[in-house]
């Protein structure tokens, strides 16, 4: 009976923490416009862009400040569609999320771009990583760049958010540049709710714990009588 109950309790404790079964974010890679997500982030007002690490940028439409990191000091020049540098002219990390972190967005597109000149362009692997709120992690690893326009972008549904893209190239690039993000919001606090599937583990984790009980008060009765 004991087993039965921290069986019972054991599915229950599962589920507080269940992801739902559709959960997912759908990556695009070399399709410009895909998606279109409908704010542009820019470094034109005072306070956002310029030289350091971490910078910001501001969405145009919900002015909602987006915060860049990188492994060295970045540069982004100011005015215009959000463009991103190093400092030394050769960036190979960056990673960019909302600031205030209890917010996060549905579609997210932006182009990666190489470094120009010196020679036949070779091209390298870049690995970006989408993070939901759930703590799952979607990722292009394997994806080549190749010389111009190297668009990524992606989309969260149903309660899913995306509150951080970190971007990794194996070689430097010139800049990510075209940043947009789509759908902002706030990121649910509350629990998940159940799908179909997971309700009939539900259902089942409170059929054993009822049945435990109900046999240990059977038990508890005969041996007292």
């Amino acid at each position: 009976m004991k087993t039965m109950l921290l069986s019972g309790l054991g599915a229950l404790s599962l589920l507080a923490f269940a992801v739902p079964a559709s959960a997912t974010i759908t990556i695009y890679v070399g399709q410009p416009g895909q998606l279109q997500p409908d704010e542009n982030v820019l470094f034109n007002q005072t306070g956002f862009g310029g030289i350091g690490n971490p910078i910001f940028g501001v969405t145009n439409q919900s002015s909602t400040s987006v915060t860049f990191l990188g492994t060295e000091t970045l540069n982004a020049p100011s005015g215009g569609q959000a463009r991103v540098e190093a400092l030394d002219e050769g960036l190979n990390s960056l990673t960019f999320y909302l600031t205030n972190v209890m917010l996060g967005f549905k579609e997210v597109e932006f182009d990666i771009s190489p470094i120009s000149g010196g020679g036949p362009f070779q091209p390298f692997g870049v690995t970006v990583d989408f993070h939901d709120n759930f703590g799952g992690v979607y990722s292009t690893s394997g994806v080549q760049i190749g010389n111009g326009s190297n668009w990524f972008s992606a989309i969260a549904l149903d309660s899913q958010w995306i509150n951080k893209v970190v971007i990794t190239t194996a070689g430097d690039v010139s800049d990510v540049r075209q940043i947009r993000v789509g759908g902002i919001g706030n990121i649910p606090t509350g629990g998940v709710v159940p799908e179909p599937a997971t309700w009939m583990m539900l259902i089942a984790g409170f059929g054993l714990v009822g049945s435990a009980m109900r046999r240990r008060r059977n038990t508890t009765a005969r041996i007292t009588g």
